[in-house]
């Protein structure tokens, strides 16, 4: 039953991924088309302001359901409740104290943000709407922990893939009905929120029904807890935040709205390949932490090779197939917006994630071993870091759109090329260079088959998507098998192979019950 209900987790969440990517690409250029680029510029600001403030609020929730998974499956109700129970009430008093800051922000949101005066107050209204999106979501967030307690995140995909269908509905219905407006993005947003609320509030009865408020069961020993654990989580954010979440934010503010409007199309590529790593790690730790527990260090050390391999197979080849049909993407995807800047943007972006697919399992490692608190700390001044030499850029050197992402990308590879595989290293006892012929193999793979596709490219017409489409499953094809070869050996190449008769053999099952 537990490796059934894992592979339907499994499942569930890459249906919703895809779900929410497909979305992501037929919205995002009808919002363009409709509102502009620089207007459109404001919607993915909005949000990595969102991730700003839950990182106020990461040290407490984000280690709620771990703790409350243990209570429960203890059948330490009582436990259960009080950090249900603390969490909750702590997340309402941190709505109450937090919405009169949030307010004075959208106030005087122009002083913060290069906003053109045309739509100055929708803006505003766009931002206090997305807000208070994100108080209601706190609110539902100590309801959200029932499908992890309970083993049944498949519930919350369906829960995702619903309100991606109803996010379809309420979009084309607005923009149909009514003059185009980036406020109807902040109107979605808050109809999703209180949604969000009764599903998380509908699966919390249905799933862990023992469990109720009160305000007799807050204790304070409870909330230390889940914040002593989480605040390590909280300096990675934040660091994280600093490095790669501020480029949309500082390129509006030193360069202005239409340079800010290029980066807001131009990081959708690396969205996508961003959200490939986060779902292939998410299946591949909980591997690597039960071997671990087991006190196998040679085991571990092979399974975090073979990981990181099997990344870096995963997330390299999709990497440069973006790069080589970056700008036939743009064209077709945003063609009345479409400039030379856009995949020359993508490019800069991307390349750190590279380095990102092929460290990303040794990072976890860190996780895996509990020793994040160095690379927490050193990941925030390397945020730091990138903010004080984005100033200094852009104040002295040059104001060009390509100045914030080049920054960022070069900390960020720095962090993360030679940092974290010394660091894992040292903590596992092994070679400082024990991870790195992965990612030199993986490197070479990457300007070889770039080299030789881009000659190949100039043999082929790319006009329409049934054309990106159909030339990118071959190229696709051709850089996987290259790949593989060239980065996995005889036994992992029959071990993948098993891996994936099984998986499909798995899926083919699943679908003749259904």
């Amino acid at each position: 039953m537990g490796k059934k209900q894992l592979f339907i987790n499994l499942s569930s969440t890459i249906l919703a991924f895809s779900t929410s990517l497909f979305i992501s690409f037929i919205l995002t250029p009808y919002l363009i088309k409709h509102l502009g680029k620089e207007a459109y510029s404001f919607y993915p600001m909005s949000n990595n302001f969102i991730g700003y403030i839950t990182i106020l609020t990461l040290a407490l929730n984000s280690m709620v359901a771990r703790f409350m998974s243990i209570s429960y499956s203890s059948e330490n109700y009582f436990e259960a409740d009080c950090y249900f129970s603390s969490t909750f009430f702590s997340n309402v008093f941190v709505v109450l104290i937090i919405f009169f800051p949030i307010s004075f922000f959208v106030t005087y949101l122009d002083c913060f943000l290069n906003i053109p005066t045309e739509i100055l107050f929708d803006v505003k209204l766009l931002f206090f709407l997305v807000f208070l999106s994100l108080l209601i979501n706190l609110v539902s967030s100590a309801f959200g922990v029932a499908t992890f307690v309970a083993n049944r995140l498949d519930l919350k995909a369906v829960g995702d893939l619903t309100q991606g269908i109803l996010k379809i509905f309420l979009f084309f219905f607005l923009f149909y009905t009514y003059e185009a407006s980036i406020v109807f993005i902040g109107i979605v947003a808050v109809i999703l929120s209180c949604y969000n609320l009764f599903v998380q509030l509908y699966f919390k009865n249905k799933l862990l029904p023992n469990l109720s408020l009160s305000l007799r069961k807050i204790r304070i020993s409870s909330i230390v807890t889940l914040l002593s654990s989480g605040f390590w989580n909280v300096v990675n954010s934040l660091g994280m935040s600093l490095l790669l979440g501020m480029s949309l934010f500082m390129t509006n503010f030193f360069i202005g709205a239409q340079a800010g409007g290029d980066l807001a199309m131009a990081l959708m590529l690396p969205a996508f390949v961003s959200g490939i790593i986060t779902m292939i790690v998410s299946v591949l730790l909980p591997r690597m932490t039960n071997i671990y527990s087991n006190k196998d260090s040679e085991s571990l050390i092979n399974e975090v090779l073979y990981s990181q391999k099997l990344l870096s197979l995963l997330t390299t080849v999709p990497i440069s197939l973006l790069i080589i049909f970056g700008e036939k993407f743009f064209m077709l995807w945003v063609p009345s917006e479409y400039s030379d800047v856009l995949p020359v943007l993508s490019f800069i972006l991307l390349l750190p994630l590279f380095v990102h697919g092929n460290m990303w399992s040794i990072y976890s490692t860190n996780i895996v071993l509990n020793k994040v608190k160095t690379p927490s700390l050193l990941l925030l001044f390397c945020g730091f870091l990138s903010v004080f030499f984005i100033i200094i850029s852009v104040s002295f050197i040059s104001k060009s759109v390509y100045v914030i992402p080049i920054v960022t990308t070069f900390i960020s590879i720095c962090y993360y090329l030679f940092f974290i595989p010394f660091y894992a290293a040292k903590q596992m006892s092994v070679s400082l260079f024990t991870f790195y012929p992965s990612i030199i193999k993986s490197f070479f793979f990457l300007v070889i088959f770039i080299y030789i596709s881009t000659l190949i490219f100039d043999f082929i017409y790319v006009g329409s998507w049934s054309d990106f489409f159909g030339f990118g499953l071959i190229f696709a094809i051709l850089g996987f098998c290259m790949h593989l070869l060239i980065i996995l050996s005889k036994n992992e190449i029959l071990l993948s192979y098993e891996f994936l008769i099984k998986f499909i053999l798995k899926i083919n099952s699943r679908v003749k019950n259904v």
